[in-house]
């Protein structure tokens, strides 16, 4: 019954996965204007769903292979140690029946039930062994996907005051984060800094009002990668808004950020920030 329902957890996991890998096969890539009343919340709670999904599922795993490994350990040392008394005991017994009466044939039959108790206590520890062997077998399988799946880098932050003429090569730093799994983005500077080697995708959305125009870039390490420009001279909209994706190869400690391209202005809460992480 345990292994039936290890067999059952480890395939919601593999279930759990391949809805993960079905939810975020969209294409990410945004560019050009976006529809000036949508508000980019989408990615974060399909993000944050999967966090949750991945936490509760890893969570019951870990406890109930836990609970397996605890119930097979108490078992076996249970069972090794009565067989152990009863041995002793045999031997208690082998002891004293050879100060009695037809001391060769109480000798001979006490002998038979030690080896008869040898032989059962072997092939405990053999069965029991076996079964130790298949659950840590198990509990590696489910380590590696733990390993594979945990520490999910995804971020999402939202400009929260009005961005005004700002200089040339400004950091523009979104403050209000709404999602920041692996801590990976700092507010107070507004730049993301790879925990590990892998390939990153950014995403940031600038909202102007209308008459106003702001071209900003996203940088690794002080070096322009991608550019976005939004345009609100034109047309008779109150506000426009343009978004562009990178998708950028990072070593561990690199940092990644938004900056001025040329000033201009920048509306807050409609304006975003956003990244994760696609391979490690």
């Amino acid at each position: 019954m345990k292994r039936n329902m290890l067999c059952l957890l480890f395939s919601l996991i593999l279930i759990q996965i391949n809805g993960i890998s079905l939810l975020t096969g969209e294409n990410n890539d945004q560019g050009g204007q976006t529809d000036k009343n949508a508000v980019p919340t989408k990615r974060v709670d399909i993000l944050q769903q999967l966090l949750n999904q991945e936490t509760i599922i890893r969570m019951s795993l870990e406890k109930s292979v836990r609970d397996l490994m605890k119930e097979v350990a108490d078992m076996k040392e249970i069972q090794i140690e009565n067989l152990r008394l009863e041995r002793n005991s045999l031997i208690q017994l082998k002891e004293n029946l050879t100060r009695i009466e037809y001391p060769e044939l109480l000798t001979e039959k006490c002998e038979q039930m030690y080896e008869s108790m040898n032989r059962s206590l072997e092939i405990l520890n053999n069965e029991l062994t076996s079964r130790h062997k298949q659950l840590s077998e198990n509990v590696s399988n489910l380590e590696i996907i733990h390993r594979d799946n945990q520490g999910v880098i995804a971020f999402n932050a939202l400009l929260t005051a009005d961005q005004k003429r700002p200089a040339k090569r400004a950091v523009i730093i979104f403050k209000k984060v709404t999602l920041n799994s692996g801590n990976a983005y700092d507010a107070t500077t507004g730049k993301f800094t790879a925990p590990a080697d892998g390939i990153f995708s950014f995403t940031w959305t600038i909202a102007t009002n209308s008459g106003h125009l702001l071209s900003t870039e996203i940088v690794n390490n002080d070096k322009p990668v991608s550019y976005n420009h939004v345009n609100g001279r034109h047309g008779n909209h109150n506000y426009e808004t343009g978004s562009t994706t990178a998708n950028i190869e990072m070593k561990k400690n690199e940092k990644v950020w938004i900056r001025a391209y040329e000033d201009g202005y920048a509306r807050p809460t409609w304006s975003s920030f956003s990244g994760f992480q696609l391979k490690k």
